[in-house]
């Protein structure tokens, strides 16, 4: 593994789980976010941020032993942000997002940081007539984001 993701790794690794009854302040605390430049993003294969990824559950389960807890791991990409984010939450809470999420494989949300697949601006939000809150509004009426979403249970 690179250097750069070993030191990430062991700073995931020395965050504490933080173990909660509300699920929003479980997430927001156990949250953890990569965010590489595009100069980076080239020297990172997907299968080297997967097995990243899976160290980094592996020490989140070494983190819950002995605590009698069970949790779901989750990570998902957030355009908006160029980061690959993951965060932990109960096992019998549903995952903390108002939009729908579609669950998938781990390889998808690596490869959609890879490739950063950003969202779309679109530009005639400049040239149009209409307030930019309605023409959001609108457009957000008409098209439905689907979060892609890898999660796993950790005993």
């Amino acid at each position: 593994m690179p250097e750069a993701l070993d030191f990430l790794l062991a700073t995931a690794l020395a965050q504490p789980l933080r173990i909660s009854t509300n699920v929003l302040e479980e997430a927001r605390e156990n949250m953890f976010y990569l965010g590489l430049a595009e100069a980076e993003l080239c020297l990172h294969t997907a299968p080297t941020l997967e097995a990243w990824l899976a160290a980094v559950v592996a020490g989140k389960g070494q983190q819950l032993r002995g605590k009698h807890k069970v949790m779901q791991f989750y990570c998902w990409h957030d355009a908006q942000a160029s980061q690959l984010r993951f965060s932990l939450v109960s096992a019998g809470m549903a995952l903390p997002f108002h939009c729908p999420l579609q669950l998938v494989e781990l390889s998808v949300v690596v490869q959609g940081f890879i490739k950063q697949e950003c969202l779309t601006f679109d530009q005639n939000l400049f040239e149009s007539d209409m307030p930019a809150g309605q023409l959001m509004a609108e457009q957000a009426e008409s098209t439905e984001f689907t979060l892609p979403v890898w999660r796993t249970i950790i005993p």
